[in-house]
């Protein structure tokens, strides 16, 4: 949401920068640059479309890696219940039980320093 809401401020600050260029332009009905307020706002509005087309684009390439991340989350705890359950049995294994114990030691020993 707060990428939207970055955009509209760049889209309306772009907007604010070539008014005020294109009011600059002239000086006394004189031609300060070669540009005229028109040539000003075809240039906004292509930079508006560039800005607004690189802002979809990151959005599609941030969904893709949120799906990746997903994915990686999901074959992580396929991996670590492969790693803590017997496929046989479907009982608990070594590992587990060894990781459990460690756990307890750590909780006892935090214990008997209070």
């Amino acid at each position: 949401m707060w990428v939207w809401g970055n955009a509209a401020i760049i889209i309306l600050s772009l907007t604010a920068a070539i008014f005020s260029l294109s009011v600059s332009f002239y000086c006394e009905g004189k031609r300060l640059f070669r540009v005229g307020p028109e040539a000003c706002g075809a240039r906004l509005v292509v930079l508006v479309l560039i800005f607004t087309g690189q802002m979809i684009y990151q959005h599609l390439r941030l969904r893709k890696i949120q799906r990746a991340l997903a994915e990686q989350q999901i074959q992580a705890e396929v991996f670590r219940r492969l790693a803590m359950f017997d496929p046989l049995t479907g009982l608990y294994n070594r590992r587990f039980a060894e990781q459990r114990l460690r756990q307890r030691l750590r909780g006892r020993n935090a214990g008997d320093c209070l």
